[in-house]
């Protein structure tokens, strides 16, 4: 993930720790008035306090935690394409993991005899993004992993390939085209996923 990512992602953690900071002094602030009240020492009301700001410094380590994992996770890709792309395939599935990428596909990941939807869909699951190669040839499975895909959630990036056509539900998508020059495609490829 970039700078960019990495500051949104902090800066959508600001009000939810302002609000944990809030609630945490109007507790403490209530302990301290039923503890004036009820006539309780201050040693425990301080320790009551003391536990409670232990336990919301905990919950926000334990979240910073998670999300620097996150940042530092590879991110992960779903590669789609039908075999007369397996060439053009290979060279991305390379650059991708040249680049830290984590590339799934199925004649990498498939095991024979493996049920392959519910094998594509625990895939898609764990992707970041899906990386689909649209030829002329493009098959049925292609597009079958595309609307799984969409389905999903996933960010889609489309590449279309010499004349192919890009299927009506991509219409609004931005998507690359590769004529020939594969390396400029490539590296549009792999500067959009990683």
């Amino acid at each position: 993930m970039n700078l960019k990512g990495l500051r949104k992602q902090f800066i959508s953690l600001v009000p939810i720790w302002f609000s944990v900071i809030g609630s945490v002094a109007s507790i403490v602030v209530l302990l301290d008035f039923l503890a004036d009240r009820l006539g309780i020492s201050s040693k425990l009301s301080l320790s009551l306090a003391s536990g409670i700001i232990a336990a919301a410094a905990g919950l926000f380590a334990k979240q910073l935690v998670e999300q620097v994992r996150r940042l530092q996770r590879s991110p992960r890709v779903f590669l789609s394409y039908s075999s007369t792309e397996k060439t053009f395939a290979h060279e991305i599935y390379t650059a991708l993991r040249d680049a830290g990428a984590k590339v799934w596909t199925g004649e990498e990941n498939l095991r024979v005899g493996e049920s392959i939807v519910p094998a594509i869909e625990r895939a898609m699951g764990e992707s970041d993004a899906f990386l689909v190669l649209l030829g002329r040839e493009s098959n049925a499975n292609v597009l079958m992993e595309l609307g799984m895909a969409r389905k999903q959630g996933l960010r889609i990036v489309p590449v279309v390939i010499g004349e192919a056509e890009i299927p009506s539900d991509l219409a609004g998508v931005f998507h690359l085209k590769a004529n020939g020059e594969s390396n400029e495609v490539i590296k549009k490829v792999v500067d959009a996923i990683t």
